[in-house]
């Protein structure tokens, strides 16, 4: 051990590797790159994984069923974290092959033995909705990706809708707004209709829809929160430095990614772990659109 210190040496965990038969290496799979949240969740994953100091992780974008497999193969990895709406076939399959898995932001019927960790997202819809209620919007409107597409969507929905009834507001159809995928461009495109349905507040169920509409009141000279107050969803790094801020709702990212890289580290550690399913709280961040 002294000539060790004095030779500064350290060890090497790919020689360890091989003699434990562990690659000491974690899978991260997104169901698709484009997502805002992703940046906080891996953010915490590292946080978790690298703390260790015997484990490092590897990412890659779903592409189909195959690469996966193959990717898992060759690296020989010691457990797999996915992120995203997976089928449960697909995790079905693959947990033959590494029983140690977690999965984030997966609203499918749990599978045994599979880790799963998501957000009040419900919750979130139901906050975001009163807030605006109590800021004075009667009808309050809500920008969502098409619900048929994205089961998240649909629990923020769910609370939207829970919260009107809670307060006794009729909701009508044209309350629901619906676009075919999360982009700036399609939040834009609705803020442009704003002002001629009579919209007064706005719920979206993504910052990044809600950051198009802000562009758009911002260039028809349209104030808010003085004339359309708005709410976005996940918090995403930006949302606070726009003019105005972004009010939105916290589903705790970067907590959900610590969490998984806490479980499933116990779990390719032999540790037992008590609860498969984690729901991370939701909170409102107040700012200058409402």
């Amino acid at each position: 051990l002294d000539a060790m210190d004095q030779l500064e040496y350290k060890p090497n965990l790919a020689a360890k590797s091989l003699v434990q038969k562990k690659s000491n290496l974690i899978g991260v799979v997104f169901k698709e790159e484009n997502d805002n949240s992703y940046e906080k969740i891996v953010k915490g994953i590292e946080k978790q994984i690298r703390a260790n100091g015997e484990y490092d992780f590897l990412t890659m974008t779903y592409q189909s069923m195959s690469l996966v497999e193959d990717w898992i193969q060759k690296r020989n990895l010691d457990g797999l974290i996915f992120i995203g709406d997976f089928s449960n076939n697909f995790l079905s399959y693959l947990q033959k092959m590494k029983e140690h898995i977690v999965c984030i932001d997966n609203y499918n019927e749990q599978i045994s033995g599979i880790v799963y960790i998501n957000s009040e997202d419900t919750l979130g819809g139901y906050l975001a909705t009163e807030a605006l209620l109590k800021a004075g919007v009667t009808e309050p409107f809500i920008l969502s990706v098409k619900l048929e597409n994205s089961e998240l969507a649909n629990r923020r929905y769910l609370g939207y809708l829970s919260c009107l009834e809670d307060y006794g507001i009729e909701y009508k159809e044209n309350m629901l707004i619906e676009v075919p995928k999360e982009d700036f461009l399609e939040g834009k495109l609705v803020g442009a209709t704003l002002q001629s349905r009579g919209i007064k507040g706005l719920v979206c169920t993504e910052d990044i829809l809600a950051l198009g509409v802000l562009k758009t009141l911002y260039n028809f000279e349209i104030s808010c929160p003085k004339e359309i107050k708005i709410i976005g969803f996940d918090n995403i790094k930006g949302s606070e430095y726009t003019n105005p801020s972004l009010t939105t709702v916290e589903t705790g990212s970067e907590r959900k990614g610590e969490k998984a890289g806490e479980l499933l580290l116990k779990l390719v550690d032999k540790i037992e772990i008590k609860k498969f399913e984690y729901n991370i709280d939701a909170k409102l961040i107040k700012r200058e659109t409402l």
